[in-house]
C-alpha cells in the first residue's frame, strides 16, 4: 500500500481500516468476556444511565430494534436492567447492574491499557498532534451529525 494516495479519502479509509486491525488485535476480539458492541453500550450506559432505549439508539447510531435486542441480551447477562421511567410511565429506562459497573469499568480500564500501548512509541510532539487532530475529527463529526439531526427535524 502505497503512503501517498491521488485521493485523501481513499489514503484516510486504508488507515482508519488498518488502525482498526491494529486495535482489534491489541485488545482481542473480546473484552471483559463481552464482545466489544457489548462493551460499548455498557459504556454508553454507565455514561448517559439511566437512559431510554432511544436516547441509546441515537448516541449507539444503531436502530431501535438493535438497541431492544442488545439490551434483552444484556439483561440475560445480569449487566443491565430496565424499568419503567420515572418521568415518563410509557418509556423505560436501561441502568446497569453491579456486574455491568464492573464489567465497564474493567473493559474502559483494559481500552485505556490499549491505547496506552499504542502512543508509547510516539514523541511527546507525535502524541500531542495526534491527540488534537482527534478532537478535531470528532468535533467535526459532532457538528454534522447536528446537522443532520437538524435537517431531519425541519422536514415535514
Amino acid at each position: 500500500m502505497s503512503k501517498t494516495s491521488p485521493d485523501p479519502a481513499g489514503r484516510i479509509g486504508d488507515l482508519v481500516r488498518e488502525l482498526e486491525q491494529q486495535l482489534d488485535l491489541l485488545r482481542g476480539h473480546e473484552t471483559v468476556g463481552v464482545p466489544e458492541s457489548q462493551l460499548r453500550f455498557l459504556l454508553t450506559v454507565q455514561e448517559h444511565g439511566p437512559i431510554t432505549i432511544r436516547a441509546l439508539r441515537d448516541l449507539l447510531g444503531v436502530t431501535s430494534s438493535s438497541v431492544t435486542d442488545m439490551t434483552k441480551r444484556l439483561i440475560k447477562s445480569g449487566l443491565v436492567s430496565k424499568i419503567r421511567n420515572p418521568l415518563d410511565e410509557r418509556t423505560v429506562v436501561v441502568s446497569l447492574t453491579a456486574a455491568g459497573r464492573r464489567a465497564a469499568r474493567h473493559g474502559r480500564n483494559r481500552s485505556h491499557a490499549v491505547y496506552r500501548l499504542l502512543i508509547s512509541s510516539m514523541t511527546s510532539a507525535e502524541r500531542d498532534a495526534f491527540q488534537s487532530a482527534l478532537e478535531q475529527l470528532v468535533e467535526h463529526l459532532r457538528e454534522g451529525a447536528q446537522r443532520r439531526q437538524g435537517s431531519r427535524g425541519t422536514r415535514s
